[in-house]
C-alpha cells in the first residue's frame, strides 16, 4: 500500500496525513506553492506529528461524506482522536485533538520546513501565535496549547481538547473552531448531495467525488493532476514529475467525469477557465498554473533525498513546452458534453478558433499523450482526438445551427480517420504511432468517443492484443518499448481501468469483472489511488492523489452500471 495518507483541502491548496496522523505533505497559500512540509520528500522536508506516548491502535476514516478526516488512538486505557479538515472560507487547516478517554501523553511535533526546506526555518512566539519564519517565507500558528511546550517538544497531559490552525490569519477562540468544523461538515455534504451517485461501489465514488473536488482550485476552476511532487513511477527511479498543475487534458476528463454524475459545474468553470486563457494569451499551451500563469520552468531541489531516495525532487514541469495535439479533442469533447444551452459570443469565437487548430494541427507530430521527451511521432490517439475535436465541432455547429465551415471540417474529419484506419493499423492492432508495431493502450478509448463502435473487428483485436501484450496481472502497462529513460516498469492504473472498460464493451464481462475487483483492492485504505501500480511490491506509486485515476473510476464504474441494467431481466 505504501501511500497511506488521506488528503485534506479547501480547494486552494492540500495536505497529506499519514494512517499515523503524521502531516507530511502541505503547500501553502495554493497547490503549486513551495512546501511547509514535506517529510513525505525527504525526512528534513518537515512534519506536524502528534505522538503518543506508548503503545496505540490506530484507525484512520472520513467523516461519512466529507473530507474531514479522524485519526483515533486508542490503548484500552487512553484514547483521543485528531480531527483534520481546512475550513473552505478563508485559507488555513484545522488540527484538533479531542481526548476520549483516560488521560494520554502525548508529544506534539510541529516542524515546518519553509520554501522546500531550502535554508533554516525559525519558530517564534509573536504575541499570541507560533510564527515560522524562513526568509521572505512565514506562516502562522495559532493553538490554545503551550507555544513554549510546541517549540520544546515537551511531553503533555491531554486533559482538554487543543486546536491548531495553521495559516489562520486571525486569532481563533474554541467557539471559532467549532464553528468552522460544523460548517465544512455541513459544506462537503451539500456539496455532494448535487451528484446522482450510483449504488455500485458507492462509498468509494463518494470518496473520489469528493478528492477531485479537492484537486480543483476555487479561484479559477482549473483541477490539478495530482496533490504532490516526485512521487515516483517506481521507487528509486528518476521518473519524477510535478503534477501540481492544471493539464487540459487531464482537468478535462475529471470534468467530464464528474458532470456524468449530474452536476457540471466544475466542467462549466474549467471550460470558462480555459476559454478565459485564449481571449487572454490568444493561444492555448497543454498545461497552467493554477492562477492562469504560463512558465512552469522546471528545476530540481537536489538538497532533498526524495521518495524513498527517488531523485531528482523536480519542482516546475518541463512538458508545458511540448505540443499534445490530442488536448483540443479532449477540451472539445467536454464543451460537447456539458454546453447543451446557447453559446456566448466569447465561447463561440473559442470552440470555432479549437476547431480550427484541430484541423491545423492533424497533421504534425507531436510528443503525444505520455509526454515523450524526445520523440516525436503521428501518434493514434493524438489523431483519434484531433478527429473527436473536429466531429465535436461539427455537432456544435449543427447543434446550435452556427454558419461555420461544416463542409470543410468534415472534409477533413472524414480523411483523418480514413488515415488512421490506415496508417494506424498493422494489420493486427492499430498501434502506437503510424508505421509502428508497439502498442499503446490510450487506443482503447476509440469506442467511448465513437471513432469506431465496440462491433468492429478492428477495435476488438486491439483490445484482445493489448490484453495479451499490455495486461500484467490484471494491471495494465501504458506501453512497453523504451522511451527516454528506458523501458516502463510500473502499470497504469487510469490504463487499467480503460481495458477494463473495453472488455466490457466488447462483451469479456467476467474478465473485466475479474480486473475490476482487482484493482479496487489496491486503492490505500481511504479508497485512495495514485498514478501507478508497482509490479514488484504490489503497491501504489506515483503522484498522490491522482485525478486520472478516479476519473477512470468513474467512467468504468458508470458504465459497468449501465451493462447490468442493460442485461438486466427485469429490463429486457
Amino acid at each position: 500500500m505504501a501511500l497511506d495518507y488521506g488528503i485534506i483541502g479547501n480547494c486552494k491548496t492540500i495536505a497529506l496525513v499519514k494512517r499515523n496522523a503524521s502531516m507530511e505533505w502541505m503547500c501553502f497559500p495554493v497547490f503549486d506553492s513551495p512546501s511547509v512540509f514535506a517529510k513525505l520528500l525527504d525526512p528534513k522536508g518537515g512534519s506536524f506529528e502528534i505522538i503518543p506516548h506508548g503503545n496505540y491502535e490506530i484507525r484512520q476514516n472520513y467523516i461519512e461524506d466529507t473530507n474531514v478526516l479522524e485519526t483515533v488512538f486508542s490503548n484500552g486505557t487512553d484514547e483521543f482522536a485528531v480531527i483534520d479538515y481546512a475550513p473552505l472560507y478563508g485559507n488555513s487547516f484545522i488540527r484538533i485533538i479531542q481526548p476520549l478517554k483516560g488521560t494520554p501523553i502525548i508529544t506534539i511535533v510541529y516542524e515546518p520546513r519553509l520554501d522546500y526546506a531550502r535554508g533554516r526555518t525559525i519558530l517564534k512566539i509573536e504575541k499570541n501565535h507560533l510564527v515560522a519564519k524562513n526568509k521572505q517565507h512565514s506562516i502562522p500558528l495559532y493553538s490554545n496549547a503551550d507555544y513554549k511546550k510546541i517549540i520544546s517538544q515537551e511531553p503533555l497531559k491531554l486533559e482538554k481538547e487543543l486546536y491548531f490552525a495553521i495559516g489562520e490569519e486571525s486569532e481563533p477562540n474554541q467557539k471559532d473552531i467549532s464553528a468552522t468544523l460544523e460548517n465544512t461538515i455541513s459544506y462537503w455534504r451539500k456539496y455532494l448531495s448535487n451528484y446522482r451517485l450510483p449504488e455500485l461501489h458507492k462509498e468509494k465514488i463518494v470518496r473520489t467525488v469528493l478528492a477531485l473536488k479537492l484537486l480543483t482550485y476555487e479561484k479559477t476552476g482549473a483541477i490539478i493532476a495530482a496533490a504532490t511532487t516526485s512521487l515516483p513511477e517506481i521507487a528509486g527511479d528518476v521518473r519524477n514529475w510535478d503534477y501540481r498543475y492544471c493539464w487540459i487534458r487531464d482537468g478535462a476528463f475529471a470534468a467530464a467525469s464528474l458532470s456524468r454524475l449530474g452536476h457540471d459545474e466544475e466542467a462549466k468553470r474549467f471550460v470558462n477557465f480555459m476559454k478565459d486563457l485564449y481571449l487572454k494569451n490568444k493561444t492555448l499551451q497543454i498545461m497552467y498554473k493554477v492562477d492562469g500563469g504560463t512558465d512552469l520552468h522546471e528545476s530540481t531541489l537536489d538538497h532533498l533525498e526524495g521518495y524513498r531516495g527517488s531523485r531528482p525532487v523536480r519542482i516546475g514541469n518541463a512538458a508545458f513546452l511540448q505540443l499534445q495535439i490530442d488536448v483540443v479533442g479532449e477540451l472539445l469533447a467536454l464543451i460537447y458534453e456539458v454546453f447543451t444551452d446557447e453559446l456566448d459570443a466569447d465561447m463561440e469565437k473559442f470552440v470555432r478558433y479549437l476547431v480550427e487548430l484541430a484541423v491545423i494541427l492533424r497533421k504534425k507530430k507531436d510528443n503525444g499523450i505520455w509526454e515523450f521527451r524526445n520523440i516525436e511521432e503521428h501518434f493514434v490517439f493524438s489523431k483519434l482526438m484531433s478527429w473527436v475535436a473536429i466531429d465535436r465541432g461539427i455537432k456544435l455547429a449543427e447543434r446550435f445551427r452556427k454558419p461555420w465551415p461544416v463542409e470543410e471540417w468534415k472534409a477533413a474529419r472524414d480523411e483523418l480517420k480514413q488515415e488512421i484506419l490506415e496508417k494506424g493499423w498493422n494489420g493486427k492492432a492499430f498501434t502506437m504511432y503510424y508505421g509502428s508495431d508497439a502498442l499503446d493502450a490510450s487506443v482503447l478509448v476509440m469506442h467511448r468517443y465513437g471513432f469506431l463502435p465496440p462491433t468492429d473487428k478492428k477495435f476488438i483485436a486491439t483490445v484482445k492484443e493489448i490484453d495479451r501484450q499490455l495486461n500484467k496481472e490484471g494491471f495494465v502497462f501504458r506501453y512497453i518499448i523504451r522511451d527516454d529513460f528506458g523501458k516502463p516498469k510500473n502499470t497504469f492504473i487510469l490504463c487499467t481501468f480503460w481495458l477494463i472498460d473495453a472488455l466490457f464493451a466488447i462483451g469479456e464481462t467476467e474478465k473485466a469483472m475479474d480486473m475490476f475487483n482487482n484493482i479496487l483492492k489496491y486503492a490505500n485504505h481511504l479508497h485512495l489511488f495514485s498514478e501507478g501500480i508497482d509490479m514488484e511490491r504490489k503497491e501504489l506509486t506515483g503522484n498522490f492523489c491522482q485525478a486520472y485515476s478516479h476519473t477512470a473510476l468513474i467512467n468504468t464504474v458508470l458504465s459497468i452500471s449501465k451493462h447490468s441494467s442493460t442485461h438486466d431481466p427485469a429490463n429486457v
